[in-house]
């Protein structure tokens, strides 16, 4: 359910996301914004699974880390610190949403 629930939310970014950017940029700097945004639309997720890939060896509570136990990240019951990049994301969500909560509704 969530992952349609993503995907219904992240359709109208590529969609209507470039129409509205050819539409209110100068024409000279069209191609350069467009070309920008599916740079960071496929390294964003590049990124995303490089990283969380480098989270898996890291055992889950962090805190307590491997605490000298016998699992190591070949051992079928290893469970990596998947979360991570989820606490990641939002505190880099809610860092940005905050200078964007002070903008007036019409510029």
């Amino acid at each position: 359910v969530a992952q349609l629930i993503h995907g219904l939310g992240a359709t109208p970014l590529y969609t209507i996301g470039v129409s509205y950017l050819d539409e209110n940029v100068d024409t000279v700097n069209s191609g350069l914004y467009i070309g920008i945004f599916y740079a960071c639309a496929f390294l964003g997720p590049a990124t995303g699974y490089f990283f969380g890939g480098k989270l898996l060896d890291t055992f889950t509570d962090i805190y307590k880390g491997n605490d000298g136990s016998e699992l190591s990240p070949d051992d079928p019951r290893w469970v990596g610190a998947w979360w991570v990049g989820f606490v990641v994301c939002a505190a880099v969500s809610w860092a940005v949403s905050v200078p964007l909560a002070g903008y007036p509704k019409e510029l």
